[in-house]
């Protein structure tokens, strides 16, 4: 009664193929997430043709609405600022 029957080979296919790939393809889903370039933030450019004011509301209603984090809200404030 030596060998590996149906039975063995469709448990070992459930319990350990299955798995490792799942697994594999949850790591390359995060990884590939992560390295993801955020879009750029268009109202920087007209910071010049409107007014500093108009461009800092707008980022901080974005801020607010939750479409960009505290960091690029941070650096978008810095470069309208730097650019007056």
């Amino acid at each position: 009664m030596g060998g590996f029957s149906l039975w063995h080979w469709l448990v070992l296919v459930l319990f350990l193929v299955v798995p490792l790939v799942l697994i594999g393809g949850l790591v390359w889903l995060v990884v590939h997430l992560s390295r993801r370039k955020p879009a750029p933030v268009p109202y920087v450019a007209g910071a010049l043709a409107e007014g500093t004011d108009v461009c800092l509301e707008r980022l901080h209603v974005l801020l607010e609405q939750g479409q960009i984090t505290r960091d690029e809200y941070e650096r978008q404030r810095a470069a309208i600022i730097a650019s007056v």
